[in-house]
């Protein structure tokens, strides 16, 4: 059903991307597609960058992959009814 693979996706988890417009604010989050990444996506935290995979939401709008060992599963994009559904959702983030 979709083009990405799980084991793709779980493949990407942590290595390094950029981000459109610049560096990352501390207080900012941004999920963008990347050629980095692909097929995992570019998720911008802490005012840092790197390939990430969506590990929460609702599987009906892309796969879910499992975070890797030194990643955990936080939420990050809450659906506030802007459209978007398919970012809705947990991405894996480093460990501490």
């Amino acid at each position: 059903m979709f083009e990405k693979t799980v084991a793709a996706l779980e493949a990407e988890v942590g290595a390094e991307c950029e981000v459109q417009g610049g560096p990352v604010s501390a207080d900012e989050v941004v999920v963008e597609e990347s050629d980095t990444c692909a097929p995992a996506i570019c998720l911008g935290i802490d005012g840092q960058a790197s390939c990430s995979c969506r590990c929460s939401g609702d599987p009906g709008n892309g796969p879910l992959c499992d975070c890797p060992d030194t990643f955990h599963c936080e939420q990050l994009i809450d659906d506030l009814g802007l459209g978007h559904e398919e970012d809705v959702g947990g991405y894996c983030v480093a460990d501490p």
